[in-house]
């Protein structure tokens, strides 16, 4: 067992940035998130994430193919991993 792959499994992603949100539907939003991976820095993606009872569905997504007509960009810092600096 690698310890760096347990520390790993226990970690979750945490959302930076809400970069769209769904026209037609306010608990579809596209998120930046980031996770803490130690002292190997931190892992990225951009998922679309569906908001629900009792869990969330994230899928990861390439926002260069989204509908423009279907998204409005809102770029709203979260910053969940309370990280500071620019």
């Amino acid at each position: 067992m690698n310890p760096f792959y347990i520390s790993n499994l226990f970690s979750c992603y945490k959302t930076q940035t809400v970069l769209f949100e769904n026209r037609n539907n306010s608990k579809l939003t596209i998120e930046f998130q980031m996770k803490d991976i130690g002292t190997f820095g931190y892992k990225r993606r951009i998922v679309k994430v569906e908001y629900g009872f009792p869990f969330n569905k994230n899928t990861i997504i390439d926002t260069t193919n989204i509908d423009k007509k279907n998204w409005k960009f809102v770029n709203k810092n979260v910053n969940e991993l309370e990280l500071k600096g620019g």
